[in-house]
């Protein structure tokens, strides 16, 4: 099939709305669907070219939507996340030190650069790759 513009626009209006249907079953994440339903259509322009007709446009278009959320779920299983509106999180760990001594001891300000550092890390991740923090 041919990767021109046209081709990919009438594709996209023919299927946008069935991906983006097709993500949020299986996300049940508005954001996370319509950020997918993107990809999928990155993947599909890439692709357009190589499609060989062996099945269905609209069987291969599912297989790569079914495959891109997959990997969406797989990334959300495996991000480590650490909701900072969790209370837990701000709970005193002995762990990292906090709580063991009164306020600015040299452990009590260890555990504390600690837990800063894992939230710049986080950040930055989250920064990095394109998500917003809310």
């Amino acid at each position: 099939m041919d990767s021109s513009d046209s081709t990919f626009e009438q594709l996209l209006k023919a299927y946008e709305g069935k991906v983006l249907r097709l993500c949020f079953a299986m996300l049940g994440n508005r954001a996370l669907a319509e950020e997918t339903a993107q990809e999928v259509f990155l993947r599909i322009w890439r692709a357009l070219g190589a499609f060989r007709g062996e099945a269905s446009l609209s069987t291969w278009v599912y297989a790569i939507t079914r495959n891109a959320c997959l990997t969406a779920v797989e990334r959300m299983k495996t991000a480590a996340t650490e909701s900072l509106a969790d209370p837990r999180y701000f709970e005193e760990s002995a762990d990292e030190g906090i709580g063991t001594g009164p306020a600015g001891t040299p452990n009590r300000c260890a555990g504390l650069a600690g837990r800063a550092s894992r939230i710049a890390a986080t950040s930055a991740d989250v920064i990095l790759s394109g998500r917003e923090i809310l």
